[in-house]
């Protein structure tokens, strides 16, 4: 309820994760960043995905599990299947940055089911797959396509192309 803490500021909330005998604080809530807009930058430490709410998650290869299986071409719109899952903690990741090249082109959640064989089982709702208008890619070939998958550990990995 609102006035069982009045005096408390929403930075001083933390909040938790426990898996196993482990806990990660949780940079931000859920909800955060599907649907929002991504920009690549370059760091010193190399690429880093800063988000429209001012988060930014440093690109690290292997930190979040996942393939980008697959591009096909309709006559008004390009549909992108693949999967992605932060393995460490066995939890789907909270959203799929997409790219071309370095252009954003749109963020989504994982929201289909998919089973993926490296695993050896089903993974509830890891899979996205996305729709985008044709008219967003021009003569772009896919291997400049970039998806990233963005973890709440703060965390994103890219995915390997098909």
């Amino acid at each position: 309820p609102r006035g069982l803490f009045p005096d408390l500021e929403t930075a001083e909330i933390r909040i938790l994760g426990v898996w196993g005998n482990e806990a990660t604080e949780l940079i931000y809530p859920l909800e955060y960043l599907w649907g929002r807009r991504f920009q690549l930058e370059v760091a010193d430490e190399g690429e880093v995905l800063k988000s429209s709410v001012g988060i930014d998650f440093s690109i690290t290869s292997g930190a979040v599990s996942g393939h980008f299986d697959s591009v096909r071409k309709f006559s008004e719109s390009v549909r992108l299947r693949g999967w992605a899952l932060d393995a460490e903690h066995s939890e789907i990741v909270d959203s799929v940055a997409i790219f071309a090249g370095n252009r954003f082109l749109k963020s989504i959640k994982p929201n289909r089911q998919v089973r993926v064989d490296e695993l050896g089982e089903v993974l509830s709702w890891c899979g996205f797959e996305a729709d985008l208008p044709v008219e967003l890619f021009g003569d772009l070939h896919v291997a400049e396509l970039r998806i990233f998958a963005v973890s709440r550990r703060g965390v994103a990995s890219e995915l390997e192309s098909p």
